[in-house]
């Protein structure tokens, strides 16, 4: 018998009798959440950053000295702040600690540079930017688009330090940590703005899709009990940061089911098994072309001997669909077959159970053959409705209403 050759079964069990903490409407409030967590248990490993554990207590510490580091910068209820970031704890910091002061995070695409970068930016109204020095050399080509930018902090992967542009006060992350690790006396709304997350721009000019604490806490919450996510696991991604799927399928439910989550720069599909082993993930996530690129790699007698039991990610047919740079639970899932990625077929290999809500897609390929699930998750077709596109007339709005925040 394998190692993880039980691992439904042990699932099954922890699932059956475990229950996710919920919050109550006022409370869904993102950094309060994590605050209450890192009250409760503050040694929790929540975040790996390959071989850098990040706990609970340092994570909530982190992000009040990254606040406080903000708000003498400036930045207030209801500003916005570009990051532009590798997938790094640096990344989680500042997003959540903006969240703390009732400002707003936007992530922006590190692949991007020219006017498409500028864009983002500027549409957006940010007033700082938190970057690494790795994309100065489309940065530094912006410099004169960025006129609402008042502050730029650097992480300094290079090595090369903090760049000194005229016209802005720059400075390094660490001088942004450099504050108190006390709460900051901020009072944040649950339907507050907290995140404007770009889309893809195949359909034309990227939109900056809108956010409220509510609505990312019921994509989290939703995602937990769709993929059945229990403290026992271990979530894995190496999508970036700045897509909503990594946000909104890792990050978050993590969080809420208090399990940990592996992050690395990116995905690979030489490494994602080795990966797997190594940290014990029970859970990997998916995009688009993921899936084919797995299973044209070269059969590995190892493939099969893993801890994961699940992989979460779109329907096929959504994929060239654009939405919000993410991929949102439906309130009733879908089932996927791995081999072919499409919806609503269930291979030889798998059973479907009378007693489970949802159909369970169980390949037979070579690197699936141990069984695993894959599930797809549907964009529900009110998505343009329920996440409204950051426009000039919102641009005053200090909260958000309708059905998305948790308001009527």
């Amino acid at each position: 018998m394998g190692r993880w050759d039980d691992k439904f079964e042990r699932h099954a069990s922890k699932w059956a009798s475990w229950k996710m903490q919920e919050y109550a409407q006022h409370d869904r409030v993102l950094p309060k959440i994590i605050e209450d967590k890192a009250r409760q248990n503050p040694d929790h490993v929540v975040f790996q950053f390959r071989d850098d554990p990040l706990s609970l207590g340092e994570f909530n510490e982190a992000i009040n000295k990254t606040a406080n580091g903000l708000l003498k910068l400036g930045v207030k209820h209801g500003d916005k702040v570009a990051i532009m970031l590798p997938n790094c704890a640096e990344f989680l910091y500042p997003w959540f600690a903006l969240n703390k002061i009732g400002a707003c995070e936007v992530p922006v695409n590190v692949a991007l540079k020219g006017q498409g970068l500028s864009y983002q930016m500027t549409q957006s109204d940010c007033v700082a930017l938190v970057a690494d020095t790795q994309y100065l050399d489309r940065l530094e080509g912006i410099t004169d688009d960025l006129s609402d930018i008042r502050n730029v902090a650097f992480t300094d992967s290079t090595g090369h330090g903090v760049p000194q542009w005229q016209g802005f006060e720059n400075l390094s992350f660490a001088d942004l940590m450099d504050n108190s690790s006390a709460a900051p006396d901020v009072k944040v709304h649950y339907s507050d703005l907290a995140s404007i997350l770009y889309t893809s721009g195949t359909t034309g000019v990227s939109k900056g899709v809108m956010f409220s604490h509510h609505y990312w806490y019921d994509i989290w919450a939703e995602s937990v009990k769709y993929s059945r996510y229990t403290e026992d696991d271990v979530l894995y991604t190496g999508l970036p940061f700045f897509h909503g799927n990594a946000q909104g399928i890792t990050v978050g439910p993590a969080i809420l089911a208090d399990a940990k989550a592996v992050i690395v720069e990116r995905f690979s599909a030489s490494r994602l098994w080795e990966d797997c082993r190594r940290w014990e993930c029970t859970e990997a996530n998916y995009i688009g072309g993921i899936i084919p690129i797995l299973l044209k790699q070269e059969e590995n007698e190892a493939d099969s001997d893993n801890p994961v039991r699940l992989m979460v990610g779109p329907r096929q047919e959504e994929t060239n669909r654009e939405v919000p740079a993410m991929t949102m639970p439906a309130t009733t899932p879908s089932s996927a077959d791995p081999s072919t990625n499409q919806p609503g077929t269930t291979s030889t290999a798998g059973e479907k159970s009378p007693s489970d809500p949802v159909t369970e897609a169980r390949g037979s390929s070579h690197w699936i053959e141990n069984k695993i699930d894959t599930r797809a998750i549907t964009p529900p077709t009110t998505a343009p409705d329920l996440a409204p596109v950051f426009t000039r007339s919102a641009r005053e709005a200090g909260s958000i209403s309708g059905p998305f925040s948790g308001s009527s």
